[in-house]
């Protein structure tokens, strides 16, 4: 219990990074994504590279990763499925 507030001082960090970071974007002009702010700001916020969790971040490139095939199916399948009952 020695360290039980360390989470709660990381979670502010991340917090306030990605806050700044999302408003600095839009001050300039950039399109950013909020995912990739939130997830460059969690593990460049960490105080070692042993605190950030490997799991969490090959679940995140995965989710990237899928994103775009997955879409595109169900895309196509609403597709298919909308002209086969006429609403095309």
């Amino acid at each position: 219990m020695k360290y039980a507030g360390l989470g709660v001082v990381i979670v502010s960090g991340i917090i306030k990074i990605t806050v700044f970071m999302l408003y600095f974007a839009t001050w300039a002009g950039i399109l950013v994504s909020t995912t990739h702010t939130i997830t460059g700001s969690s593990i460049g916020s960490a105080p070692r590279a042993a605190c950030t969790p490997q799991n969490g971040a090959w679940r995140v490139v995965w989710a990237w990763i899928l994103t775009l095939p997955c879409s595109a199916l169900i895309a196509m399948f609403c597709e298919a499925l909308f002209s086969f009952i006429g609403w095309r």
